[in-house]
């Protein structure tokens, strides 16, 4: 058994801070554009606990603080996240990812705590100001779940395959409006 040595512990913390400062910047990059674009966006909170036990079941507790998210509501009332990174189910294995970075949205639904109902998109951290564009577009396309208002379902991985094409705007429509 080795044991890493101090060198190599102070390097990995650091490599990790560096990682998690820069998801934060990156998150304050896509609350200021939301709101900006007419969003309602809390500038605060948006990530996982940093003494996260799992019921008690972890111990020493795990940090989630890379964990991160963003809500906003939109001006018709609806609230909208943005996750900073995606859940992925593989078809053929069954295996389970989360692709860090890579942004997945959707319409919040009331009580519903699990992740079926966001959309895997092409945007991956780091953003630039034409991707945080392409962002506010889709945020603004979503409609909610007939479960959640009378409104057009959003469109759902299920509808679109896994990832949606934010540069086809008419095949994105098409969906959105039903026909795809």
């Amino acid at each position: 058994m080795t044991i890493q040595g101090t060198t190599t512990t102070t390097a990995f913390f650091a490599a990790r801070d560096a990682y998690r400062e820069a998801r934060r910047r990156e998150r304050q990059r896509i609350v200021a554009r939301m709101a900006a674009s007419g969003y309602r966006v809390p500038a605060r909170g948006g990530h996982g606990a940093i003494t996260y036990t799992s019921g008690h079941e972890l111990d020493p507790p795990h940090d989630l603080r890379n964990w991160s998210w963003i809500d906003g509501v939109r001006h018709d009332g609806v609230t909208v996240r943005v996750m900073l990174q995606s859940f992925d189910q593989d078809p053929a294995s069954g295996n389970e990812h989360v692709l860090y970075d890579r942004i997945s949205i959707g319409v919040r639904p009331r009580r519903i705590h699990h992740s079926r109902w966001l959309t895997i998109t092409e945007l991956e951290l780091p953003l630039d100001d034409a991707s945080l564009d392409r962002l506010i577009e889709l945020l603004d396309a979503l409609r909610p779940h007939s479960s959640q208002q009378r409104a057009r379902p959003t469109f759902t991985p299920k509808t679109l395959g896994a990832v949606v094409d934010i540069n086809d705007k008419d095949a994105l429509y098409n969906v959105l409006d039903g026909d795809g």
